[in-house]
């Protein structure tokens, strides 16, 4: 829905008309390619719609605000969340999202299956305080 609509809000309305017809008390945005690769700067998340990711990330803010069950999925690395899952991670710090929202790490199918992990933080450090 970031990608074809014109704000956070759009996003969320038409998300909504679907989750209320089926009674959703949950939503995940499964935020990937392409439009993960477009995040840029995280700070102009703040104040600025233009990509896909901020506009997503805005319409999860939403449903967070209006008593759904939020998760946000990011793609990572064996290693920890990739360069622009961080990015998107500060997005939603600066959002002020990383209490509203359950965020999961997803390990890419190309390079877990021959991998023995600990399991994942449950949110991604720039969410984290110290």
């Amino acid at each position: 829905m970031g990608q074809v609509c014109a704000d956070g809000t759009a996003a969320y309305n038409a998300i909504n008309a679907v989750a209320t017809q089926y009674s959703v008390s949950a939503v995940d945005f499964d935020i990937e390619e392409p439009e993960i690769e477009a995040i840029g700067d995280p700070d102009a998340c703040a104040t600025n719609n233009a990509f896909a990711v901020c506009r997503e990330l805005d319409a999860a803010k939403l449903f967070a605000q209006a008593g759904k069950t939020v998760s946000i999925t990011l793609p990572t690395s064996p290693t920890g969340l990739t360069y622009y899952g961080g990015l998107t991670a500060k997005a939603m710090k600066n959002k002020g999202m990383c209490s509203l929202s359950n965020v999961h790490l997803r390990i890419m199918p190309s390079t877990a299956a021959s991998l023995s992990l600990p399991a994942p933080s449950p949110r991604p450090r720039a969410c984290m305080t110290r």
